[in-house]
């Protein structure tokens, strides 16, 4: 076990797993079993499970039901958290009494390919001004791992990453500005965002 960053404060706790276990050693203790058929996903789905009981040992993970959007949840609602996961490493964040989400994303070209489905113009925009030591892959991992935090903050399926969800900041560490349209009604919220080398981390918890 390696945990290589973990933040702690009264209503929240994240934490980031590097993983170095194989399947047998994070299986033991634990009661959860992945169901992916590719052998890396289960390793990095047990992973992220074993960050999340970390976290918040009070969740059984008999009350870990999968809500319509794919997002894991507690059935009894006490412990709102989040997980992630990406080749080699697992996240997780638990929080009392706030909705959360939480990414973590290596550093690749996979966003890129597919910028102009989740970005607006705008942020387009944005990214140019904001590149300063960040490469273009880089500042789109990074924007794909904001929005999914906030998708997954959210909880809910259907939603347009470029029309619904749009940064309004970037940078490299601290709290960036989104806006959301969602209910046919706009919040403001923040996303913290710390980087491990090639390693975005992006995390939330807020309100609905």
């Amino acid at each position: 076990m390696a945990v290589i960053f973990n933040d702690t404060d009264t209503d929240f706790q994240v934490g980031i797993w590097q993983i170095l276990e194989d399947q047998a050693d994070l299986e033991s203790g634990m009661a959860y079993r992945s169901e992916a058929v590719n052998a890396e996903r289960r390793i990095q789905q047990l992973a992220s499970r074993k960050m999340l009981f970390l976290l918040a040992p009070e969740l059984d993970s008999n009350r870990i039901e999968i809500a319509p959007s794919g997002k894991p949840i507690d059935s009894l609602n006490r412990v709102m958290f989040s997980i992630s996961h990406t080749k080699g490493y697992a996240a997780a964040i638990a929080c009392n009494g706030m909705h959360t989400g939480i990414d973590i994303e290596l550093i690749s070209e996979r966003a890129s390919r597919i910028a102009p489905r989740f970005l607006n113009s705008r942020e387009i925009k944005l990214i140019e001004q904001s590149r300063r030591n960040i490469d273009i892959y880089g500042m789109h991992t990074l924007c794909w791992s904001i929005k999914e935090t906030v998708y997954k903050w959210w909880g809910r399926p259907g939603i347009d990453f470029a029309g619904q969800i749009e940064i309004k900041e970037l940078k490299e560490e601290g709290d960036v500005e989104v806006c959301c349209m969602f209910d046919s009604y706009q919040r403001t919220c923040g996303v913290t965002v710390k980087r491990f080398n090639d390693l975005w981390l992006t995390y939330m918890k807020e309100m609905h």
